[in-house]
């Protein structure tokens, strides 16, 4: 699960952030899909642009 792998990078001293969507199904990101939700969509991909910006440059 996604809490033994974070659980596993904390144990490692791995640096992490791990977030969880409550009330999120899989595919969530999808706006064609069933399960859509577009505003914690927004939000992760928002965190994607700055984390990959932070660490990329």
């Amino acid at each position: 699960t996604v809490h033994e792998f974070e659980n596993s990078l904390n144990q490692l001293g791995i640096s992490n952030e791990v977030i969880i969507y409550p009330n999120v199904d899989h595919a969530f990101a999808n706006p064609s899909g069933a399960r859509y939700a577009p505003e914690e969509s927004q939000d992760a991909w928002q965190k994607t642009l700055e984390f990959l910006n932070s660490n990329l440059k």
